[in-house]
């Protein structure tokens, strides 16, 4: 995504400073005891190669548990 766009550099910083790794999610989760990680608010959002799998991959390096990807208007019943 970062090498699509003119300001790259100022991007890619920008991303990572606010932003929280899959790796990471996956360490939060497992230090929270989460049996079920929902996922949501990728990026980048619109680049086709970025599969759920992906994702679940990328966070199931530090997390065991369930793990949904979100979509636009997942709903779970309670």
């Amino acid at each position: 995504m970062v090498r699509r766009r003119p300001n790259a550099t100022k991007l890619r910083a920008s991303i990572l400073s606010h932003h929280t790794s899959a790796e990471d999610v996956g360490k939060i989760a497992k230090e929270a005891n989460v049996k079920n990680l929902v996922l949501n608010h990728f990026v980048p959002p619109d680049d086709q190669a970025m599969t759920d799998q992906v994702w679940i991959d990328a966070v199931r390096n530090t997390f065991s548990g369930n793990i949904i990807v979100g979509k636009d208007l997942l709903q779970f019943p309670l």
